[in-house]
């Protein structure tokens, strides 16, 4: 092979790996959710909104669609953040909870082509 094709061959190659690096990054967004859980500590009365204590809490959710059937189920990080990719369309996120406590409440949302939902779930931990 002389000097001339494998200059031409280095050149397309890196031609090419420009080329894919360019994809990568032009992607677009991803289309799905993504956010946090937090477990609440309250005092005595307070409502939720009101709570002294927020920390990140690791959770397992189901996504529901509009004939409530389980589409996907997840777990959070450790630190209780998540990102999951689903088709545009209406959902339901339910929390998978074992005991009484703590409880977290479902929440509708939509999701949009090439966009990601921004979700926040908290979750009461019963302690007052």
């Amino acid at each position: 092979m002389n000097a001339r094709v494998k200059i031409y061959l280095f050149v397309l190659l890196v031609v090419l790996l420009v080329a894919a690096v360019v994809l990568l990054l032009n992607r677009g967004p991803q289309t799905g959710i993504t956010g946090q859980a937090l477990l609440l500590e309250c005092s005595g009365d307070q409502v939720l909104t009101d709570c002294f204590e927020q920390n990140p809490y690791q959770a397992t959710f189901a996504i529901l669609d509009n004939n409530l059937e389980e589409v996907k189920r997840f777990t959070t990080d450790s630190d209780g953040n998540f990102t999951i990719s689903l088709e545009p369309g209406f959902y339901i996120l339910q929390p998978v909870v074992t005991g009484p406590y703590p409880i977290g409440l479902p929440q509708e949302f939509q999701v949009l082509q090439g966009r990601l939902t921004e979700l926040t779930v908290a979750f009461d931990s019963g302690i007052r």
